[in-house]
This record gives structure tokens, sequence and C-alpha cells, in this order.
């Protein structure tokens, strides 16, 4: 297992966002199935640049902290108002989440922050 003292401050502030169960239902459907947090919302909430965010998630992802789900986000067109369209298959999100082991080094890390 890793030590919390060989997390960087980085990836600690990454493992902090997806720790933040707010993060998990902000604009998304939340019983679509899929759960996490995309790595613009990372982003947003750790105040990280996009290459830290995408490093710190990539050795998170390979040490088995951090795991994630793919979304499909979907349009919906109001055609002349008067009905909606959904036009499937926009875009792909991959949604990060903490996996049981990531959870473990989260609470260690907040035990740690209390003391």
């Amino acid at each position: 297992m890793v030590e919390i003292k060989e997390l960087n401050q980085d990836q600690i502030k990454v493992l902090l966002t997806l720790g933040d169960p707010s993060e998990f239902f902000r604009g998304f459907h939340t019983t679509a199935g899929v759960r996490g947090v995309p790595y613009k919302k990372i982003q947003e909430k750790s105040g990280l640049t996009l290459e830290k965010v995408l490093l710190s998630l990539g050795w998170l992802e390979a040490t088995n902290y951090v795991d994630h789900d793919v979304a499909i986000v979907r349009k919906t067109l109001d055609y002349l108002g008067q009905t909606n369209i959904e036009v499937a298959g926009q875009s792909v999100l991959r949604m990060f989440y903490l996996t049981e082991k990531g959870k473990k080094i989260l609470s260690s890390l907040e035990k740690a922050g209390s003391e």
C-alpha cells in the first residue's frame, strides 16, 4: 500500500476533490448508472492545471486508488418548441471515482489533516 507521504500535493488535491460527494451530482443524471466526476470538474474544484490533473489521475488509476466509468453525453434539441429530439452519442466522458483502496487512503488523509 502506498503511504500518504508518497503522494504529492496534486494527487492529494485530486483525491480530496473525488471524496466530495456534492461533485458527483452536479449536472449529471443520478439514476443513469454512471458514477464519477469528469476531469474538467476535478480541474475546476482543485484549481490545478489540466496537465497536473491528468498526470495525477493517471498515477492514481495505475495504483488502483481511482477508476473510471464512461458516460455518453446526449444532446436534446428543441424542434420549433414542439418536441424534444434526443441526438445520441454526441460525446463520451470519462467519469472518475474513488475505489475502495482510494476511499481508505482518503480517510487516512482526512484523519491526518484533523490532527
